[in-house]
């Protein structure tokens, strides 16, 4: 199974007949084995539980763009993972839908659909419109007698046109220029009762299409209030939305037609927070860099990562982004002599794999310098210094675990 990028599909679960199952491994690749013969069987991959890992205004970007014409998508998975609602059509229902589950209102589109996976051996009537063919979604053997090696998928995640997350064991990272452009904010003394509007304004002039950035509130020092306009970006209700739980603003917008122009230093939103204790503008807010990745997209259509500036009397504090990163499957697992672990990251930065057997021991340590995109790292079993035939390994960034999974040693 490839996505619509042609990029292995990691983690799908596929079914023969309802009966036997399999998982695509590192490559995309899935295999039955001992399936009777002579029998009929259908091929289906069954569709995950909806994620927002993949899913960003940016997608919304492009979106938008081709409902407009203004850079139109030509190819048919493209469009079909656009159809969030499975109506058959493109429509602006399509980008509320999107934004809803980005901004983690809903938990599922309309259709109750996630991933759609296509024969990859069907051809389309047109192109430019994959909604006039019922197209595949599973495929068909009739008294099968031998093996067969071309039952392949195309695999789609409704709302991913740029198939950034299209992968269920480590997403796809989606590369983007190196640099980041800096959110301003005054670090001002907040004092304990007020009610405070803090502004956001950029540190260069841009013209951009969109941006979306998750900050996070300290519930001890602040309380959400509201998120309001500074700026003529048509900005509402729609384009947010507040979590008590997490005490997080998560902030999605583009525009609608043209980019916008916005000079250094100009206001783009305020939020109004009242103050709880006395405190400093930065101790109440900080960038949670977790589903919603603080990013804005040029007029170019290139991606930048977005970092906070607290600055006081000429004295900077600055939050830079840190690195999408994210931590694929070994393969081969179980792992005989060597195996290999695929990280994706957004940027060039180092990071740790620790290997931790199951009585909690580290039993190994590697540092690795992580290039922008996708990273293999080599393994040798010799390098694990245990008789365990289960192995924990995860990977840190900045000191915090990323993601962990679960290596088998062959003994």
């Amino acid at each position: 199974m490839l996505n619509l990028i042609g990029a292995p599909v990691e983690g799908f679960e596929i079914t023969a007949n309802g009966m036997y199952f399999t998982t695509t491994d590192f490559n995309g690749d899935y295999t039955f084995s001992n399936l009777p013969a002579g029998v009929d069987y259908t091929v289906t991959p069954l569709d995950p539980v909806l994620t927002v890992e993949g899913l960003s205004t940016f997608d919304l970007v492009l979106i938008s763009a081709h409902i407009l014409q203004t850079r139109k998508m030509t190819d048919p998975y493209s469009l079909i993972a656009v159809d969030v609602d499975d109506s058959g059509t493109i429509s602006v229902f399509d980008l509320l839908g999107i934004r809803q589950v980005i901004l983690e209102r809903v938990s599922h589109y309309s259709s109750q659909i996630s991933w759609k996976c296509i024969d990859a051996n069907f051809e389309f009537t047109n192109d430019l419109n994959p909604f006039l063919d019922n197209y595949p979604l599973d495929i068909t053997y009739h008294q099968l007698t031998n093996n067969i090696s071309n039952a392949d998928f195309v695999g789609i995640k409704l709302g991913d046109v740029d198939a950034s997350g299209s992968n269920l064991n480590g997403s796809i990272v989606t590369e983007r220029n190196s640099n980041s452009i800096m959110l301003n904010i005054e670090n001002n003394s907040l004092h304990s009762g007020q009610v405070e509007e803090i502004e956001f304004s950029l540190d260069e002039q841009i013209d951009f299409y969109g941006l979306q950035f998750e900050i996070s509130l300290d519930s001890n020092f602040a309380e959400f209030i509201e998120l309001s306009i500074g700026n003529d970006l048509d900005i509402n209700d729609d384009n947010y939305t507040y979590d008590s739980l997490s005490s997080s603003v998560k902030f999605s917008w583009n525009t609608k037609i043209n980019p916008v122009a916005l000079n250094k230093a100009e206001n783009i939103v305020k939020l109004k927070v009242r103050i709880k204790a006395d405190c400093k503008t930065k101790d109440i807010l900080s960038f949670h860099q977790n589903d919603l990745m603080p990013e804005i997209y040029d007029e170019h259509y290139e991606q930048y990562d977005l970092g906070l500036r607290f600055a006081n009397n000429g004295n900077d504090d600055t939050e830079l982004p840190i690195a999408n990163v994210t931590m694929g499957q070994n393969y081969p697992n179980p792992v005989k002599i060597s195996t290999s672990i695929k990280i994706a990251s957004s940027r060039s930065t180092d990071a740790t794999l620790m290997f931790i057997n199951t009585d909690g021991k580290i039993v190994f340590e590697k540092s690795v310098n992580l290039v922008n995109g996708d990273n293999l790292i080599d393994l040798s079993v010799d390098e694990l210094d245990t008789n365990s035939s289960i192995i924990f390994y995860s990977l840190l960034l900045d000191g915090k675990v990323v993601d962990t999974k679960k290596m088998f040693l062959h003994k």
